[in-house]
């Protein structure tokens, strides 16, 4: 079985056999101890995902109608560097990347729990 094992005691323990199709996330118990494999495409997919996400609030940081130099964008979350580039960077545009990052993780996260709710894996709105 390919994956990641976050607990060495689980090792020999084998999650069960899906009846349909392959599984990619298992999750059990042993010992009292919490297990879970998640296949290798997950993680490599999810970190892409996460270094994508940095990337492109990176770049959010950096444009728009007062643009700044990545380099005055790292010394503005330092608290270095010109006044006018700190509150444009930190007060101004921080939290809004920052609420949109977590607006759009609880929207995954709702659509994932709806989804998990309906049994439905194609869940859509018409089903409220």
């Amino acid at each position: 079985m390919r994956g990641i094992r976050l607990n060495r005691a689980a090792a020999a323990v084998r999650p069960p056999a899906a009846a349909g199709p392959r599984r990619r996330l298992h999750v059990g118990t042993d010992a009292g101890r919490l297990w879970i494999v998640v296949g290798r495409w997950s993680v490599l997919i999810g970190l892409m995902l996460l270094v994508l996400g940095l990337a492109v609030a990176v770049a959010a940081l950096r444009l728009g109608k007062f643009t700044v130099s990545t380099q005055e964008v790292i010394d503005a979350l330092q608290g270095r560097g010109r006044r006018i580039v700190q509150v444009v960077v930190v007060k101004w545009k921080l939290p809004r990347i920052l609420l949109g990052l977590v607006a759009g993780l609880a929207l995954g996260v709702a659509g994932a729990v709806f989804q998990t709710i309906t049994r439905n894996p194609l869940g859509s709105p018409d089903l409220i």
